[in-house]
């Protein structure tokens, strides 16, 4: 017997591997557990004020707009980086949209906005989460992020959630602010993305 025979012989007759784990569930638990009578909007305040974010809930678009003007003049903010809100909506800031800057100059304009502020496709109340599509910049690169949420966006869980279609480019799950911890497991925030998160629910569907 050649010694490749003898080493195939011996990987014959050790046990097989895996041979213990259990058959796969027909029907797999979720992730996060939630009541079936428990209120969404109290149980997704809870989670993001948990993470140190906040979360604010007006009745309609006119009301969120104020809101997001009290807290832009909280923190002395003027420019705000954002694709969904328009010039027209907050007149008395400056509004940067990052897809139209195509130089080296108009690029160095989006670092000076104080606040990103978007709209989401979705958010998650068993962890105080945004699904946030599209491009990445105003949830990432100012200091602070307000996005502006209708109750009706609000799921129980991340697996109740699909995207609308298949080419989604981007797809960003923000779970409060930036959080960092070195060896020692001090945590940090905003090193990596905002130190402050706000969201504003809309109650009302109109």
């Amino acid at each position: 017997m050649t010694s490749r025979d003898k080493i195939l012989t011996k990987l014959r007759q050790t046990r097989r591997p895996f041979e213990d784990i259990p058959p796969a569930p027909n029907v797999y638990l979720p992730v996060t557990q939630i009541q079936p009578d428990e209120d969404l909007i109290t149980r997704f305040t809870h989670e993001l004020r948990a993470l140190d974010g906040d979360i604010f809930v007006v009745n309609n678009e006119k009301a969120a707009l104020t809101k997001i003007q009290a807290i832009l003049k909280n923190h002395q903010a003027q420019r705000v980086l954002s694709w969904d809100f328009t010039q027209d909506l907050l007149p008395d800031y400056q509004i940067i949209q990052p897809d139209i800057h195509t130089s080296r100059e108009s690029l160095q304009e989006l670092e000076k906005a104080e606040v990103g502020l978007t709209r989401v496709a979705a958010a998650i109340a068993t962890t105080g989460s945004l699904i946030v599509t599209g491009a990445r910049l105003p949830t990432i690169l100012p200091p602070i992020h307000i996005a502006v949420v209708h109750q009706q966006q609000l799921l129980a869980r991340l697996e109740d959630w699909q995207p609308p279609n298949r080419e989604t480019v981007n797809v960003c799950i923000i779970t409060g602010p930036s959080r960092t911890a070195d060896i020692e497991k001090q945590l940090v925030l905003g090193v990596h993305g905002p130190r402050h998160v706000y969201v504003v629910m809309i109650t009302s569907s109109e």
